[in-house]
Protein backbone atom coordinates (compact mmCIF):
# COMPACT_ATOMS: atom_id res chain seq x y z
CA UNK A 1 0.00 0.00 0.00
CA UNK A 2 1.29 3.31 -0.67
CA UNK A 3 2.71 5.08 2.00
CA UNK A 4 1.28 8.64 1.36
CA UNK A 5 -2.10 7.23 0.85
CA UNK A 6 -2.22 5.30 3.90
CA UNK A 7 -1.26 8.41 5.40
CA UNK A 8 -4.14 10.49 4.19
CA UNK A 9 -6.34 8.00 5.22
CA UNK A 10 -5.16 7.87 9.04
CA UNK A 11 -5.18 11.98 8.83
CA UNK A 12 -8.89 11.78 8.10
CA UNK A 13 -9.84 9.36 10.38
CA UNK A 14 -8.22 11.80 13.15
CA UNK A 15 -9.82 14.59 11.51
CA UNK A 16 -13.35 12.97 12.17
CA UNK A 17 -12.95 10.72 14.98
CA UNK A 18 -11.50 13.34 17.39
CA UNK A 19 -14.22 15.53 16.79
CA UNK A 20 -16.92 13.13 17.04
CA UNK A 21 -15.97 11.90 20.46
CA UNK A 22 -15.31 16.07 21.93
CA UNK A 23 -19.28 15.97 20.60
CA UNK A 24 -20.81 13.14 21.76
CA UNK A 25 -19.05 14.35 25.41
CA UNK A 26 -20.52 17.46 24.70
CA UNK A 27 -24.34 16.45 24.10
CA UNK A 28 -24.19 14.04 26.41
CA UNK A 29 -23.26 16.34 29.06
CA UNK A 30 -26.20 18.98 27.81
CA UNK A 31 -28.68 15.84 27.97
CA UNK A 32 -27.51 14.98 31.17
CA UNK A 33 -27.01 18.47 32.98
CA UNK A 34 -28.82 20.78 30.75
CA UNK A 35 -27.03 23.98 32.61
CA UNK A 36 -25.55 27.07 31.17
CA UNK A 37 -21.67 25.76 32.04
CA UNK A 38 -22.62 23.15 29.26
CA UNK A 39 -23.78 25.35 26.73
CA UNK A 40 -21.00 27.23 26.92
CA UNK A 41 -19.15 24.40 25.67
CA UNK A 42 -17.35 25.52 22.27
CA UNK A 43 -18.45 23.81 18.83
CA UNK A 44 -15.80 24.83 16.96
CA UNK A 45 -12.82 24.39 19.15
CA UNK A 46 -13.14 20.38 18.70
CA UNK A 47 -12.89 21.00 15.38
CA UNK A 48 -10.30 23.88 14.63
CA UNK A 49 -7.62 22.15 16.93
CA UNK A 50 -7.31 18.47 15.81
CA UNK A 51 -7.54 19.94 11.82
CA UNK A 52 -4.31 22.44 13.03
CA UNK A 53 -2.57 19.54 14.58
CA UNK A 54 -3.07 16.89 11.24
CA UNK A 55 -2.38 19.34 8.75
CA UNK A 56 0.50 20.68 10.61
CA UNK A 57 1.90 17.18 10.20
CA UNK A 58 1.05 16.71 6.52
CA UNK A 59 2.96 19.67 5.92
CA UNK A 60 6.15 18.30 7.12
CA UNK A 61 5.46 15.24 5.66
CA UNK A 62 4.05 14.76 2.25
CA UNK A 63 4.01 18.55 1.25
CA UNK A 64 5.75 19.11 -2.14
CA UNK A 65 6.50 22.42 -3.57
CA UNK A 66 6.66 21.25 -7.16
CA UNK A 67 3.23 20.48 -7.61
CA UNK A 68 2.31 24.07 -6.79
CA UNK A 69 2.20 27.39 -9.48
CA UNK A 70 3.93 29.22 -6.75
CA UNK A 71 4.69 27.99 -3.08
CA UNK A 72 2.67 27.66 -0.24
CA UNK A 73 4.72 28.75 2.74
CA UNK A 74 4.69 27.44 6.63
CA UNK A 75 3.36 30.72 7.93
CA UNK A 76 0.89 31.15 5.11
CA UNK A 77 -0.61 27.97 6.07
CA UNK A 78 -0.04 28.38 10.44
CA UNK A 79 -1.58 32.21 10.47
CA UNK A 80 -4.93 31.53 9.09
CA UNK A 81 -5.24 28.24 11.73
CA UNK A 82 -3.83 30.29 14.74
CA UNK A 83 -6.09 33.32 13.98
CA UNK A 84 -8.99 31.02 13.65
CA UNK A 85 -8.64 29.49 17.35
CA UNK A 86 -7.98 33.00 18.51
CA UNK A 87 -11.42 33.91 17.49
CA UNK A 88 -13.12 30.89 18.38
CA UNK A 89 -11.93 31.12 22.31
CA UNK A 90 -12.99 35.46 21.63
CA UNK A 91 -16.36 34.37 19.93
CA UNK A 92 -16.67 32.08 23.68
CA UNK A 93 -15.69 34.61 25.87
CA UNK A 94 -17.02 37.65 24.93
CA UNK A 95 -19.95 35.93 23.67
CA UNK A 96 -22.52 38.93 24.89
CA UNK A 97 -19.87 41.61 23.44
CA UNK A 98 -20.72 42.64 20.08
CA UNK A 99 -17.69 44.57 19.57
CA UNK A 100 -14.70 42.44 20.33
CA UNK A 101 -15.14 39.40 18.16
CA UNK A 102 -15.96 41.23 15.03
CA UNK A 103 -12.73 43.11 15.35
CA UNK A 104 -10.67 40.07 16.08
CA UNK A 105 -12.29 38.77 13.20
CA UNK A 106 -11.40 41.47 11.29
CA UNK A 107 -7.86 41.47 12.64
CA UNK A 108 -7.55 38.00 11.89
CA UNK A 109 -9.03 37.92 8.37
CA UNK A 110 -5.98 40.42 7.34
CA UNK A 111 -2.91 38.40 8.93
CA UNK A 112 -3.94 35.83 7.44
CA UNK A 113 -4.51 37.47 3.52
CA UNK A 114 -1.18 39.32 3.99
CA UNK A 115 0.56 35.85 4.96
CA UNK A 116 0.07 34.76 1.18
CA UNK A 117 2.96 35.30 -0.67
CA UNK A 118 2.92 38.08 -2.94
CA UNK A 119 3.81 35.94 -6.07
CA UNK A 120 0.36 33.82 -5.53
CA UNK A 121 -1.37 36.69 -5.60
CA UNK A 122 -1.57 37.25 -9.27
CA UNK A 123 -3.37 33.97 -9.57
CA UNK A 124 -6.74 35.46 -8.17
CA UNK A 125 -6.36 38.81 -9.59
CA UNK A 126 -3.38 40.45 -11.54
CA UNK A 127 -2.71 44.09 -9.33
CA UNK A 128 -0.40 44.95 -6.83
CA UNK A 129 -0.11 42.48 -4.13
CA UNK A 130 -0.64 44.93 -1.39
CA UNK A 131 -3.88 45.67 -3.58
CA UNK A 132 -5.10 41.96 -3.85
CA UNK A 133 -4.51 41.07 -0.21
CA UNK A 134 -6.60 43.94 1.41
CA UNK A 135 -9.16 42.81 -1.00
CA UNK A 136 -8.48 38.96 0.36
CA UNK A 137 -8.60 40.41 3.29
CA UNK A 138 -12.56 42.57 3.05
CA UNK A 139 -14.07 39.02 1.63
CA UNK A 140 -11.96 36.75 4.18
CA UNK A 141 -13.63 38.97 6.71
CA UNK A 142 -16.97 39.06 5.08
CA UNK A 143 -17.53 35.38 4.03
CA UNK A 144 -16.78 34.84 7.98
CA UNK A 145 -18.68 37.34 9.45
CA UNK A 146 -21.87 35.82 7.03
CA UNK A 147 -21.45 32.61 7.22
CA UNK A 148 -23.84 32.57 10.21
CA UNK A 149 -26.35 32.52 7.27
CA UNK A 150 -25.33 29.41 6.26
CA UNK A 151 -26.40 27.89 10.05
CA UNK A 152 -30.15 28.93 9.71
CA UNK A 153 -31.51 25.06 9.24
CA UNK A 154 -30.09 22.30 11.07
CA UNK A 155 -27.03 20.90 9.31
CA UNK A 156 -27.07 23.45 6.42
CA UNK A 157 -23.71 24.67 7.85
CA UNK A 158 -22.35 21.26 7.49
CA UNK A 159 -23.32 20.91 4.31
CA UNK A 160 -22.56 23.88 2.72
CA UNK A 161 -19.01 23.08 4.52
CA UNK A 162 -18.64 19.59 2.92
CA UNK A 163 -19.51 21.02 -0.81
CA UNK A 164 -16.82 23.44 -0.61
CA UNK A 165 -14.15 21.11 1.02
CA UNK A 166 -15.07 17.90 -1.08
CA UNK A 167 -15.00 19.87 -3.80
CA UNK A 168 -11.49 21.24 -3.33
CA UNK A 169 -10.52 17.38 -2.33
CA UNK A 170 -11.55 16.36 -6.01
CA UNK A 171 -10.09 18.94 -7.62
CA UNK A 172 -6.69 17.72 -6.09
CA UNK A 173 -7.79 14.24 -6.84
CA UNK A 174 -8.28 15.09 -10.62
CA UNK A 175 -4.55 16.99 -10.95
CA UNK A 176 -6.39 20.64 -11.10
CA UNK A 177 -4.36 21.82 -8.25
CA UNK A 178 -2.07 20.46 -6.15
CA UNK A 179 -2.29 17.24 -4.30
CA UNK A 180 -1.56 18.45 -0.77
CA UNK A 181 -4.68 21.20 -1.18
CA UNK A 182 -6.89 18.16 -2.30
CA UNK A 183 -5.45 16.06 0.81
CA UNK A 184 -6.16 19.15 2.85
CA UNK A 185 -9.90 18.95 1.30
CA UNK A 186 -10.56 15.83 2.36
CA UNK A 187 -9.42 16.09 5.78
CA UNK A 188 -11.79 19.10 6.25
CA UNK A 189 -14.58 17.11 4.54
CA UNK A 190 -14.04 14.21 7.32
CA UNK A 191 -14.17 17.25 10.23
CA UNK A 192 -17.24 18.40 8.69
CA UNK A 193 -19.10 15.33 8.59
CA UNK A 194 -18.19 14.58 12.34
CA UNK A 195 -19.98 18.06 12.38
CA UNK A 196 -23.03 17.09 10.41
CA UNK A 197 -24.22 13.95 12.26
CA UNK A 198 -24.53 16.13 15.42
CA UNK A 199 -26.26 19.09 13.53
CA UNK A 200 -28.66 16.74 11.63
CA UNK A 201 -32.24 17.29 12.37
CA UNK A 202 -33.37 16.60 15.22
CA UNK A 203 -30.06 18.50 16.30
CA UNK A 204 -28.16 17.01 19.21
CA UNK A 205 -26.07 20.40 19.05
CA UNK A 206 -26.60 23.69 18.02
CA UNK A 207 -24.04 26.05 16.64
CA UNK A 208 -23.48 29.73 17.87
CA UNK A 209 -23.28 32.77 15.07
CA UNK A 210 -20.19 33.57 16.50
CA UNK A 211 -18.78 29.61 15.54
CA UNK A 212 -20.56 29.37 12.23
CA UNK A 213 -18.43 32.82 11.67
CA UNK A 214 -15.39 30.64 12.82
CA UNK A 215 -15.80 27.79 10.77
CA UNK A 216 -16.58 30.01 8.18
CA UNK A 217 -13.16 31.65 8.77
CA UNK A 218 -11.41 28.23 8.66
CA UNK A 219 -13.01 27.37 5.43
CA UNK A 220 -12.03 30.17 3.62
CA UNK A 221 -8.39 29.82 4.22
CA UNK A 222 -8.99 26.47 2.39
CA UNK A 223 -10.91 28.39 -0.54
CA UNK A 224 -8.05 30.88 -0.23
CA UNK A 225 -5.26 28.48 -1.06
CA UNK A 226 -6.87 26.65 -4.09
CA UNK A 227 -7.86 30.21 -5.73
CA UNK A 228 -4.12 31.16 -5.83
CA UNK A 229 -3.93 28.00 -7.48
CA UNK A 230 -5.53 29.32 -10.31
CA UNK A 231 -8.94 27.43 -9.08
CA UNK A 232 -10.84 30.82 -8.14
CA UNK A 233 -13.87 29.77 -10.71
CA UNK A 234 -14.33 26.41 -9.45
CA UNK A 235 -14.66 27.14 -5.73
CA UNK A 236 -16.75 30.14 -6.36
CA UNK A 237 -19.12 27.51 -8.18
CA UNK A 238 -19.19 25.50 -4.85
CA UNK A 239 -20.30 28.75 -2.86
CA UNK A 240 -22.68 29.72 -5.16
CA UNK A 241 -25.98 28.66 -2.91
CA UNK A 242 -24.83 29.99 -0.01
CA UNK A 243 -23.76 33.35 -1.59
CA UNK A 244 -27.53 33.42 -3.55
CA UNK A 245 -29.18 32.27 -0.94
CA UNK A 246 -27.91 35.35 1.26
CA UNK A 247 -27.64 38.05 -1.86
CA UNK A 248 -31.52 37.39 -2.30
CA UNK A 249 -32.50 37.59 1.44
CA UNK A 250 -30.46 41.05 1.08
CA UNK A 251 -31.97 42.02 -1.16
CA UNK A 252 -35.89 41.29 -0.24
CA UNK A 253 -34.99 42.70 3.09
CA UNK A 254 -33.48 46.37 1.00
CA UNK A 255 -37.15 46.58 -0.32
CA UNK A 256 -37.93 47.96 3.16
CA UNK A 257 -41.07 45.96 3.41
CA UNK A 258 -42.18 44.89 6.78
CA UNK A 259 -42.60 41.47 5.84
CA UNK A 260 -39.05 41.32 4.83
CA UNK A 261 -37.64 43.00 7.28
CA UNK A 262 -35.95 40.05 9.37
CA UNK A 263 -32.95 38.69 6.87
CA UNK A 264 -32.51 35.64 8.17
CA UNK A 265 -36.58 34.64 7.31
CA UNK A 266 -35.89 35.51 4.05
CA UNK A 267 -33.67 32.75 3.31
CA UNK A 268 -34.94 29.63 1.47
CA UNK A 269 -34.78 27.23 4.35
CA UNK A 270 -37.18 29.37 5.99
CA UNK A 271 -39.47 29.95 3.23
CA UNK A 272 -39.42 26.24 2.73
CA UNK A 273 -40.45 25.60 6.41
CA UNK A 274 -43.73 28.12 6.16
CA UNK A 275 -44.50 25.92 3.56
CA UNK A 276 -45.31 23.28 5.71
CA UNK A 277 -41.71 21.13 4.97
CA UNK A 278 -39.77 19.48 7.90
CA UNK A 279 -35.79 19.84 8.46
CA UNK A 280 -34.78 16.47 6.82
CA UNK A 281 -36.46 17.05 3.60
CA UNK A 282 -35.27 20.38 3.56
CA UNK A 283 -31.83 19.44 3.80
CA UNK A 284 -31.94 16.58 1.35
CA UNK A 285 -33.05 19.06 -1.41
CA UNK A 286 -29.90 21.52 -0.48
CA UNK A 287 -28.02 18.46 -0.79
CA UNK A 288 -29.00 17.25 -4.22
CA UNK A 289 -28.30 21.01 -5.23
CA UNK A 290 -24.74 21.15 -3.49
CA UNK A 291 -24.12 17.93 -5.80
CA UNK A 292 -25.16 19.22 -8.82
CA UNK A 293 -23.06 22.58 -8.15
CA UNK A 294 -19.95 19.96 -7.03
CA UNK A 295 -20.38 18.84 -10.53
CA UNK A 296 -20.62 21.90 -12.16
CA UNK A 297 -17.50 23.12 -10.50
CA UNK A 298 -15.28 20.19 -11.20
CA UNK A 299 -16.16 20.36 -14.55
CA UNK A 300 -15.13 24.37 -14.53
CA UNK A 301 -11.86 23.02 -14.02
CA UNK A 302 -11.36 21.67 -17.49
CA UNK A 303 -13.02 24.67 -19.13
CA UNK A 304 -11.11 26.93 -20.81
CA UNK A 305 -12.16 30.20 -19.63
CA UNK A 306 -11.93 30.23 -15.86
CA UNK A 307 -15.50 31.38 -14.96
CA UNK A 308 -17.23 30.12 -18.22
CA UNK A 309 -19.72 27.93 -16.30
CA UNK A 310 -20.54 30.50 -13.48
CA UNK A 311 -23.60 31.93 -15.01
CA UNK A 312 -24.90 29.00 -16.00
CA UNK A 313 -24.20 27.59 -12.81
CA UNK A 314 -25.59 30.89 -10.98
CA UNK A 315 -28.95 30.58 -12.88
CA UNK A 316 -29.58 26.77 -12.20
CA UNK A 317 -29.14 27.42 -8.66
CA UNK A 318 -31.50 30.54 -8.50
CA UNK A 319 -34.12 28.20 -10.17
CA UNK A 320 -33.42 25.50 -7.90
CA UNK A 321 -33.82 27.72 -4.53
CA UNK A 322 -37.01 29.10 -6.31
CA UNK A 323 -38.42 25.98 -6.19
CA UNK A 324 -37.40 25.10 -2.66
CA UNK A 325 -39.44 28.40 -1.60
CA UNK A 326 -42.68 26.87 -3.51
CA UNK A 327 -42.22 23.38 -3.95
CA UNK A 328 -45.65 22.35 -4.62
CA UNK A 329 -46.98 24.98 -1.86
CA UNK A 330 -47.27 21.98 0.59
CA UNK A 331 -45.66 19.14 2.46
CA UNK A 332 -43.97 16.34 0.38
CA UNK A 333 -42.57 12.54 1.14
CA UNK A 334 -38.88 12.90 -0.34
CA UNK A 335 -40.22 10.51 -2.94
CA UNK A 336 -41.93 13.29 -4.59
CA UNK A 337 -39.62 15.95 -4.06
CA UNK A 338 -36.76 13.61 -5.51
CA UNK A 339 -38.87 12.86 -8.78
CA UNK A 340 -39.10 17.02 -9.00
CA UNK A 341 -35.80 17.29 -8.08
CA UNK A 342 -34.53 15.26 -11.16
CA UNK A 343 -37.27 16.30 -13.42
CA UNK A 344 -36.22 20.09 -12.92
CA UNK A 345 -32.82 19.06 -13.42
CA UNK A 346 -33.30 17.52 -16.48
CA UNK A 347 -35.21 20.55 -18.04
CA UNK A 348 -32.31 22.82 -17.43
CA UNK A 349 -29.64 20.24 -18.56
CA UNK A 350 -31.97 20.08 -21.90
CA UNK A 351 -32.34 23.82 -21.79
CA UNK A 352 -28.27 24.18 -21.57
CA UNK A 353 -27.84 21.52 -24.71
CA UNK A 354 -30.23 24.33 -26.77
CA UNK A 355 -28.47 26.90 -26.20
CA UNK A 356 -24.96 25.32 -26.80
CA UNK A 357 -26.57 23.72 -29.94
CA UNK A 358 -27.44 27.41 -31.15
CA UNK A 359 -23.97 28.59 -30.47
CA UNK A 360 -22.38 25.66 -32.71
CA UNK A 361 -25.13 26.39 -35.27
CA UNK A 362 -23.31 30.11 -35.67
Amino acid sequence: MNSTFLIVLIAAFISFILPAIAYSFTSKKRGRFNNDDSKNTSMFIPLAVPLFAVTSVLYYTIYDHKDFLTVLTSAELIIPFVSAIIIGFTGTIFKNNKFVFPIVLFLGSFASSFAIPDAATTFVINLNPLAVKALIGVIWFLFSLMYRYANIGDALLSIQSITIAGGIAILGLIGAIPAFLGTLGIIFTAGFLALMSFTWYPARLKISNNEASCFGFMLFSLIAWASTENAAGCVLIFCLYFIIDILWALLLKLSFMDKYSNMQQNASYCKAMELGMVPNLIANYVIRIQVLLLFLGVFQALADNHFSLLLASSLITIWFMYRLQNISNGPQSFKDINRQVLDDLQARINDIKQYSNKDNNF
